[in-house]
């Protein structure tokens, strides 16, 4: 199992959000926060599926369509060509393209019927509409079933765009671990909290995958792991396992916490229970007390650093 470091997260994009006039009219969709922010903390893999296709521009608006067999297919919207064979025949060279930078996330074009993710409406001849992802991005998510992806609409919900880039550092992390025990153990303890947020008895379960007590290879031992682990980070993360997760960490300073300095932090926490706070507020707080008070055993915890550097 070689791997191969690499110095930030690794994003696959569709050209056109990065403002590339790759669009069926030469137009793009420049999202700005992308290349004037997210550009300064990972490096972009662009790509364009209906570019890779030989269409060029201009070219011919295409949607998806449903077949009589229920399979998708896709064909430009005037003339009616069918160009799903060109899909087949051009997918592998954005597929090579991405295994070998090895993208931590996905980033594609939404309502695309190429590149979206989900929500793609496909027509029969019935009139009979189904929803399904873009033809390309199907495959793409046949082929890295673990690697985040969000749509050009989502991202701009701060915070499915703070899920969705917890998801791309946290891949980043992994795939940069060496392939040993020790290094997986190392990356389990450091997102043990962040784990706890979403599930508790997979938490527990990622932890006897990484103590490998049954001494199973350690390549049966990675995959397993990341598997569950993109698995769980994948499950909303609860109110009450956050509380769960915070409470556990301030066990590790009650002792140098005041009287006052606990029935605040109590407070803190129901009023992030009842929704009058944001989860944020106790949670830099609790990572202030972990450096005043010097807890070495948690300064490293991803739960503090989640994703972009602060």
């Amino acid at each position: 199992m070689s791997r191969i470091k690499k110095d930030k997260p690794r994003i696959g994009i569709s050209a056109c959000l990065l403002g590339q006039p790759v669009r069926y009219n030469r137009g793009q969709t420049h999202q700005k926060w992308l290349t004037r922010e997210l550009s300064r903390h990972v490096d972009f893999i662009p790509f364009c599926p209906e570019m890779e296709m030989g269409l060029g521009v201009p070219r011919e608006e295409m949607h998806l369509y449903l077949r009589n067999d229920g399979s998708v297919g896709i064909k430009t919207k005037r003339t009616e060509k069918d160009m799903t064979h060109l899909v087949e025949e051009n997918y592998q060279k954005i597929h090579d393209k991405l295994l070998t930078s090895m993208p931590d996330g996905l980033i594609l074009m939404r309502k695309s019927p190429s590149c979206a993710p989900s929500d793609v409406v496909a027509m029969g001849e019935d009139q009979k509409i189904k929803f399904t992802s873009g033809l390309f991005a199907e495959k793409l998510m046949q082929d890295f079933p673990h690697l985040p992806i969000i749509d050009s609409g989502k991202i701009q919900n701060e915070e499915l765009r703070e899920i969705f880039l917890k998801k791309v550092w946290a891949h980043f992390r992994f795939e940069n671990l060496e392939p040993k025990i020790s290094q997986l153990q190392d990356f389990h303890k450091r997102y043990k909290f962040v784990l706890l947020e979403h599930h508790q008895i997979k938490m527990r379960q990622l932890g006897d995958l990484a103590a490998n007590r049954n001494n199973e290879q350690i390549h049966k031992i990675f995959e397993d792991y990341k598997s569950l682990f993109f698995t769980t980070l994948s499950m909303p993360p609860k109110t009450g396992n956050r509380i769960d997760s915070m409470a556990h960490i301030l066990g590790f300073i009650k002792k140098d916490l005041s009287s006052t300095d606990k029935i605040y932090m109590a407070e803190l926490l129901n009023n992030f229970k009842m929704g009058k706070l944001p989860y944020q507020v106790p949670l830099h707080i609790i990572k202030f007390l972990i450096h005043k008070y010097d807890i070495e055993y948690l300064k490293d915890h991803y739960i503090f650093s989640p994703a972009l550097p602060s």
